[in-house]
């Protein structure tokens, strides 16, 4: 004949008596075991967490410094070079932008510099000129230029009659 199976009725139960002493000792048992593993597990998750986290800081630390040095006006550093990377990361990306950025700054500062120096003549000259134009228009060096047209003037004389 074929079995049905029985949905929503108990047909039986089964028990099992253990003694308290019994299991208190197996849960005594069991925290011996189980602590020192997860005092030893949370070690050394510990220390892969630490040894992980200086891997990628690490990179970013010297990133960073190079950045300074870049603030401080030392255009030349690869920075890309502090970056050690099998394949290209955000980090890698980020050191190649920032070389990329200094090497722009430098080329900037290198053609601020030329239009600084070539504007400071142009000031310097215009300097002189207005300089000579307060001289020329004074009193004084219009009197000396009368003078000294006289004397000239003079001497022309002088060294006709000769």
């Amino acid at each position: 004949t074929c079995a049905l199976p029985i949905y929503g009725k108990s047909i039986g139960a089964v028990g099992l008596d253990y003694p308290q002493t019994y299991v208190t000792e197996v849960q005594d048992g069991v925290r011996r075991q189980l602590f020192p593993i997860l005092a030893i597990a949370y070690i050394v998750l510990l220390l892969m967490v630490l040894a992980m986290s200086s891997l990628v800081t690490r990179p970013v630390r010297r990133v960073t410094q190079a950045t300074r040095r870049i603030a401080d006006g030392e255009y030349d550093i690869d920075v890309k070079s502090l970056v050690p990377s099998r394949f290209p990361d955000e980090l890698y990306t980020l050191a190649e932008s920032v070389s990329d950025m200094a090497a722009k700054v430098a080329q900037r500062e290198q053609s601020l510099t030329q239009e600084v120096r070539r504007l400071k003549v142009e000031i310097d000259s215009a300097k002189r000129e207005e300089a000579v134009k307060q001289i020329v228009d004074t009193d004084f060096f219009s009197d000396l230029t009368t003078k000294a047209a006289e004397m000239r003037r003079r001497l022309q004389i002088g060294r006709a009659h000769v």
